[in-house]
């Protein structure tokens, strides 16, 4: 019992135990008065006493009831999580660091993240979403051993301590935890429908370097471990798929990588090329696409497959999108200030744009900074927003639309395509992926798919383009096809903005003839 409560109840105690002496000291007063004998007296004390000693103990179990629930508040607040009721990440920390203390065993930090959880808890409501992170937190509590933890760190994710033996014994545990996160059904009185749930983890075998005796440096390098986990999740972004990413020394170069993003984007060490499209019926430059290199200050310029899926899991995309996007609007400026009549470049946008409010003010507002008519600017998002809700993104496109944007449909055919989404998503422009074409185009049915899909598109209004198109073949099944552009080594490869200013806009040069 703390010190407040003890007073309180001497406090109590000393106060009825004065009532009592006042009780004794008046009833002797009126016994001598009204002769009344010693046996009745003790009685009456004997009674009150007994009152006394009752009240007292009850008073004092109420005081250590309270001082119990208050300790047991105290800690829920300070070490349970709401969501889950199993520990929080406060109490992870602490748990984790005593076994890494005790060197019985070697562990792997895992990060466990659902996929698109902020997509769930919008589609499903934040109930369903609780609902679903309970699960989560009971599967994997099942999973688990003597001798190790978890804990959910934020949102959708989780951070695990396991026991290590080798690569494929983690990835096989954490692929059957996912499998039966896969299984999670969301039980609807209307239609009994299936809440997709996808998972992902990283994966960090902890080292010798990472566990210290020392229980402040040990906290701190806990966080330190699972920091490296969540960051190869990076090599997950954009799978859709129940996947396990384990960090290495390519994941390594991306922690670089992010470290160096904001000086870099500072100090305009992102650079824009340009890749120009063809008309391929008549040759003749009709586009371009806006890419990104980095040219990093100490590892030389790193092409976009090097950084981006990182921005796309991190965020930073949404700035660099921006930068992008401003650099070909201050350059499309330029070129009619010069007389130049560029042609429409289309720049790419994650799709996390999609879900800010403030995306498409804040493109208007660069159109205005720069004067520019929205139909030199072509939007280009990926096949894949599909996944996302239809709703908010047709209302999006629509707002884009009423701006002067062309929207166009990135990387169609890469594996997610469905034919049903042209329905209910108003684009300008279908980009079928060159992976597409290259693996149907050797067959019939291959040739007859992707006949039907330019068809179907040009039936829409849908303008066709198709990307990586590198020999004369690929171009002559495109144009038997009617396929209206083309864009790929075979007529161009990316090039910085001075080279596409000087050798497509200002010569207006026609793409090699393929009939010869």
């Amino acid at each position: 019992m703390n010190e407040d409560a003890k007073i309180k109840v001497l406090k109590i105690s000393a106060v009825l135990f004065a009532g009592v002496c006042v009780f004794f000291v008046t009833g002797r007063i009126i016994s001598d008065f009204y002769s009344l004998d010693d046996e009745f007296i003790i009685n009456v004390l004997s009674i009150l006493l007994g009152l006394f000693a009752s009240i007292v103990v009850l008073l004092f179990m109420r005081l250590m009831a309270v001082k119990k629930n208050g300790e047991k508040a105290i800690y829920e607040m300070a070490y349970v999580d709401k969501v889950t009721g199993m520990m929080n990440k406060n109490r992870f920390i602490t748990v984790a660091a005593e076994l890494l203390m005790k060197k019985e065993f070697k562990y792997a930090a895992v990060v466990l993240e659902v996929s698109n959880f902020d997509v769930i808890n919008e589609l499903c409501g934040f109930d369903e979403g609780n609902t679903i992170l309970k699960y989560i937190a009971n599967l994997i509590k099942s999973n688990l051993s003597e001798g190790e933890a978890f804990a959910r760190a934020a949102a959708g994710r989780f951070n695990i301590l396991l026991k290590y033996d080798d690569n494929e014994g983690i990835k096989t545990r954490l692929e059957m935890i996912m499998d039966d996160i896969s299984e999670y059904k969301r039980i609807d009185k209307e239609d009994n429908s299936k809440c997709s749930v996808v998972s992902c983890c990283g994966v960090y075998v902890i080292d010798e370097e990472n566990i210290f005796d020392n229980y402040y440096e040990m906290e701190f390098n806990i966080s330190h471990v699972f920091g490296r986990a969540k960051f190869a999740l990076s090599d997950v972004d954009g799978k859709y798929i129940n996947y396990c990413s384990f960090y290495n020394e390519e994941t390594r170069s991306q922690l670089i990588y992010e470290s160096d993003m904001e000086y870099a984007l500072k100090n305009k060490e992102f650079v824009v090329y340009i890749q120009p499209k063809y008309d391929i019926k008549n040759h003749v430059l009709t586009g371009g696409e806006a890419l990104v290199r980095w040219n990093h200050h100490s590892k030389g310029f790193l092409p976009p497959d090097k950084f981006v899926p990182l921005f796309e899991k991190n965020g930073f995309i949404v700035e660099l999108d921006m930068y992008v996007f401003e650099t070909v609007c201050a350059m499309q400026k330029k070129w009619l200030d010069m007389g130049l009549n560029p042609v429409r470049i289309s720049v790419n946008q994650s799709r996390m744009h999609l879900f800010k409010r403030d995306y498409v003010d804040n493109l208007k507002a660069i159109l205005d900074k720069y004067e520019l008519p929205a139909s030199l600017i072509e939007l280009e998002i990926t096949e894949t927003v599909a996944f996302e809700s239809i709703e908010v993104i047709s209302d999006v496109l629509k707002r884009l639309h009423e701006i002067g944007f062309k929207i166009s449909m990135d990387d169609f055919g890469s594996g997610y395509s469905s034919l049903n989404m042209l329905k209910d998503l108003d684009v300008d422009v279908l980009k079928i992926d060159k992976a597409f074409f290259e693996e149907t185009a050797n067959s019939k049915r291959g040739r007859d798919i992707i006949e039907s899909i330019i068809d179907m598109a040009s039936r829409l209004g849908i303008e066709t383009v198709a990307e990586g198109v590198e020999t004369v073949e690929q171009v002559q099944l495109l144009q038997g096809n009617g396929c209206d552009v083309a864009q790929g080594y075979f007529y161009a490869m990316p090039m910085p903005l001075e080279d596409y200013e000087n050798n497509e806009l200002i010569n207006k040069r026609n793409a090699n003839s393929i009939d010869q």
